[in-house]
């Protein structure tokens, strides 16, 4: 869900009407709501908030200070801290509790005349902050919203919004869902009416005021007034005109023993130089003023690097470097190397033939062996069953002669 935290809107001074509806919205749940639990807390709710089936306008303002539970309270008092506050910079004090209690009486009203789906008993100030909303949306239209992303217990990014597009996401579903309770008559438990009435209130009586009244200045274009205005202020660079320059006052200052240089004037034309155009100078003795005074006496001969020019000292000479050797000339070496094995040598084989037995000896001569050291004779077949006798040839006398004697058996 998206809940908007700050504006970029500078507030000047102290807020106290909505500093004191605030605590007497929060003073009241803490003293008559919370001590309270079940069917006493309904009762009370019953006797003092806004009634669906008829109107009555001090209902509508006793039914504003009421609130269901803690978290109803927070946010309606968080709204009404947000917008209430730039609000009443603009408006000042009177004005400022005027129009909450004006969108509080249009909201309830709104609610009860207007809304497809009449509750039991209405409570809240969401009606009112609605219209604070509202005129915030008019005297402030270039205000920036701050709003955080928050989904389960996380805090994913904060945003910043025009207050153009956070109107619409506040209050556009209340539209959507008022809608949705005219097409189906289902409940959503919430006054979507009085949202939407708040805020219409809230705009129009904004600009009733902005148009027939004199508004506070907003704090924050008066800052930015008067930063453009300081920096508007500032003089601008003078140009260097008529004004000598002086090597020895400007300077590093040089030895006393020597003859102070004579000034030069810089002959500067109105508005400063131009790009490309000389520097015209002149000397003391050339413009017709007074040479100053030398420091040193005049029987003193002038110094002698003031005639003589210094010596021009021959340049330095550089060291020969030798030139490096020469790079010895690479080796051709092939770029592939093949290495060829040599060629197997293939001795013959000379069969060895066994000397001829002598006469009258016995030779033995193995027999053959088979190429598997497993025997490959095939066992003799198994006896074959003798077959079974078959039974004895009854007669017909001798088959009625065994059922005769079954059936005495049975007697």
């Amino acid at each position: 869900m998206f809940l908007p935290i700050g504006d970029d809107r500078t507030r000047r001074g102290i807020t106290w009407v909505t500093f004191s509806i605030i605590g007497i919205n929060t003073l009241i749940h803490l003293v008559c709501m919370m001590p309270l639990q079940g069917e006493a807390q309904m009762r009370f709710v019953m006797e003092w908030g806004s009634l669906g089936s008829e109107y009555n306008p001090f209902r509508s303002v006793t039914g504003g200070f009421l609130h269901g539970d803690g978290m109803h309270l927070a946010g309606n008092m968080w709204f009404l801290l947000l917008f209430g506050s730039s609000v009443e910079c603009r408006l000042g004090a009177p004005r400022m509790a005027a129009l909450y209690f004006a969108c509080l009486f249009v909201s309830d009203a709104v609610q009860h005349f207007l809304s497809p789906i009449q509750y039991e008993v209405c409570i809240g100030a969401s009606g009112a902050v609605g219209g604070l909303v509202g005129a915030y949306w008019l005297l402030y239209p270039k205000a920036q919203i701050q709003f955080l992303l928050w989904m389960m217990m996380f805090i994913v990014k904060k945003y910043w919004l025009s207050i153009h597009f956070a109107v619409i996401y506040l209050f556009g579903w209340d539209a959507l869902l008022w809608w949705i309770e005219a097409k189906t008559g289902v409940a959503t438990g919430v006054a979507h009416g009085a949202h939407l009435g708040g805020l219409a209130c809230g705009f129009a009586c904004g600009m009733i005021i902005k148009h027939f009244g004199k508004l506070e200045e907003d704090p924050t274009e008066v800052l930015e007034k008067e930063g453009t205005e300081k920096k508007e202020a500032l003089p601008p660079p003078k140009p260097f005109e008529g004004k000598t320059y002086d090597p020895w006052e400007h300077g590093k200052p040089q030895a006393q023993t020597a003859e102070r240089p004579r000034k030069t004037t810089l002959v500067v034309p109105p508005g400063g130089f131009r790009p490309g155009q000389a520097i015209q100078g002149q000397t003391a003795a050339q413009s017709g003023q007074a040479q100053p005074a030398s420091p040193m006496p005049a029987s003193l001969p002038a110094p002698a690097y003031a005639s003589v020019p210094p010596p021009i000292q021959p340049p330095m000479p550089r060291p020969v470097v030798p030139p490096p050797p020469p790079a010895p000339a690479p080796v051709a070496r092939p770029r592939f190397t093949a290495i060829v094995p040599p060629p197997p040598v293939v001795k013959p084989i000379t069969p060895v033939q066994a000397p001829a037995p002598a006469t009258g000896t016995r030779v033995y001569v193995p027999a053959p062996r088979s190429a598997s050291p497993v025997s490959t004779a095939v066992p003799p077949p198994p006896p074959a069953a003798p077959a079974p006798e078959a039974p004895p040839v009854m007669t017909a006398a001798e088959r009625r002669e065994r059922l005769r004697a079954v059936a005495r058996s049975f007697k």
